[in-house]
């Protein structure tokens, strides 16, 4: 979160840096549904 901080405004596009401080792993199901696991342990299924 405080690289979140650091920015102060939304982003606009990727930031690879931040990809890489945020996220844990990402696993794409075969349906193509894909689950975001953060650092933190939180997920999100898109």
């Amino acid at each position: 979160m405080f690289e979140l901080a650091e920015y102060g405004e939304p982003i606009t596009e990727f930031d690879d840096r931040l990809w890489l401080t945020v996220i844990d792993t990402v696993t794409v199901h075969r349906d193509g549904r894909m689950t975001f696991k953060f650092q933190t342990g939180h997920e999100i299924l898109e």
